[in-house]
């Protein structure tokens, strides 16, 4: 038996017919949103699908579009659709109550040639006014690592807004792939500001998200870590495959039976 909730990530078109799974194995969802289900989702039929996840105990929480998405771009028309993406991610959490709501910075040192300032700077061009949604709504935004190879760029965009209901979610298989410095260094700057972790493995050559002990990932080291660092953090699993699900939970029972023990 798990003694703490996991959520798991679920594209918005599979939730309907996902519901009662997740409700007979009490997982929480991560609804990803993709900028297209958020031209196209109605309302309603949204409304009753988190209504019936909330009815049976479940937590939920967003998973904000993603792809083509530059927060940071210096091109105005691009970070104008960000924006929109956002504040149509945040009507829908104002219909669901998220917990949480996983974003992406976008930062990538190659298409940026390197210039964080730059990135910053515009970036701090679309999140604050999310951000103060997110507070009145009592949800929380956090910043996803994907490309980054350091914790500097998330570090500094976290500071510069300095708000409870801004922080980090640590993703461990991207850590993996594109890492240049060590987890410990990862968990000295933005441990206390982990809100969220997704968890899932790899070899280092490519995104698999394999169940965790199929890669070569040191999972008793990343749950050590959080344990010394926050006692207040959501699992979220990232299967690609249905039949890694189960593997996911059966191996998490070990190291979340151990990372709650304190």
């Amino acid at each position: 038996m798990l003694t703490t909730p996991i959520h798991v990530n679920v594209p918005y078109p599979l939730l309907k017919d996902r519901t009662g799974f997740l409700i007979e194995l009490s997982l929480n969802p991560e609804i990803y949103l993709s900028g297209n289900v958020l031209d196209t989702i109605k309302k309603e039929e949204f409304a009753e699908s988190c209504k019936l996840l909330k009815k049976a105990g479940l937590s939920i929480t967003f998973h904000a579009p993603y792809l083509d998405m530059s927060p940071g771009s210096p091109d105005l028309k691009i970070r104008a659709v960000v924006l929109e993406r956002m504040n149509q991610v945040m009507d829908m959490a104002e219909i669901a109550g998220p917990s949480a709501i996983v974003v992406h910075g976008g930062y990538d040192k190659w298409r940026f040639d390197g210039n964080m300032d730059m990135w910053l700077k515009n970036s701090l061009e679309v999140w604050p006014s999310i951000v103060r949604r997110a507070g009145k709504m009592g949800t929380r935004l956090a910043m996803e690592n994907v490309f980054d190879d350091i914790p500097e760029p998330i570090t500094k965009l976290l500071n510069a807004i300095d708000s409870p209901h801004f922080a980090h979610c640590f993703d461990v298989g991207h850590f993996r792939l594109f890492s240049k410095v060590t987890i410990e260094e990862w968990f000295r700057q933005l441990g206390k500001r982990m809100i969220e972790v997704h968890i899932h493995d790899n070899n280092g050559g490519r995104d698999e998200h394999l169940p965790p002990g199929e890669g070569d990932i040191d999972f008793a080291k990343f749950f050590s870590l959080i344990r010394n660092s926050t006692s207040d953090v959501i699992y979220t699993i990232e299967p690609h495959k249905e039949e890694h699900l189960r593997k996911n939970l059966e191996v998490l029972s070990k190291y979340l039976d151990l990372a709650t023990l304190s």
